[in-house]
């Protein structure tokens, strides 16, 4: 993922992780694989980046915007079966879950819900 001024929106990590979710439950399922699936990702080269955050309308921008000072490198591991990611709904709380993760491993508390408004909003939730 290309970064311009050194930011990290955590809005763009969690479309291409919905994206690729959904292109490997379609692939699982039209090979007919039903089996676990070992997803791991990670974001390097992370030292002097400014993350930004999904949170709730209310948080300040100063409250938004923290260097990354402490990782060059994250990275985040999920188990899930192929039904799951095929399924919409399911493949949407594991996301949700992992945005989570995401946003605590930078120092952040987001809600579920701050993450639902937004993917709602791109027309990408389905819930």
């Amino acid at each position: 993922m290309e970064l311009k001024e050194n930011l990290l929106h955590m809005v763009k990590v969690i479309r291409i992780l919905d994206t690729s979710f959904e292109a490997i439950g379609k692939y699982y399922n039209m090979i007919g694989f039903w089996g676990l699936v070992d997803i791991r990702f990670s974001l390097a080269r992370l030292l002097g980046i400014k993350f930004i955050p999904i949170l709730p309308l209310n948080i300040t921008k100063i409250q938004m915007e923290k260097v990354n000072i402490v990782e060059q490198q994250l990275s985040w591991h999920l188990i899930t079966s192929a039904v799951e990611l095929k399924e919409s709904a399911v493949r949407q709380k594991k996301l949700l879950e992992l945005g989570k993760d995401i946003a605590w491993s930078f120092g952040f508390e987001t809600s579920e819900e701050a993450i639902k408004q937004r993917l709602k909003a791109e027309g990408r939730w389905t819930g």
